[in-house]
């Protein structure tokens, strides 16, 4: 599956003033989840693809309000759809 991706991604002060492994999470959420901006919380998968370990619900909150916790566990990018299907109308 293919992801559109913001090239001013490094320019956004938001992103730059992140932890690298912050900035790594962040990137990992953005392609690792669903076409509705869900991702199926899994600590270990993370922890093998990227390398970090014991970290990821500190990490989830200096990402702020640009991910949330769902009651299921589960990580929701709040702004995924609308990024992703920009040019397109959206049923509500």
């Amino acid at each position: 599956m293919k992801r559109f991706t913001d090239t001013d991604l490094f320019s956004d002060p938001w992103f730059r003033k992140l932890k690298p492994e912050a900035k790594l999470v962040w990137i990992y959420l953005c392609h690792r989840c669903d076409n509705s901006g869900v991702w199926d919380r899994d600590d270990d998968r993370l922890a093998f693809d990227t390398g970090i370990k014991g970290k990821l619900d500190s990490i989830l909150g200096l990402l702020g309000h640009r991910v949330e916790i769902l009651p299921s566990q589960k990580v929701l990018i709040p702004r995924f759809i609308k990024f992703q299907q920009r040019n397109k109308v959206l049923n509500p």
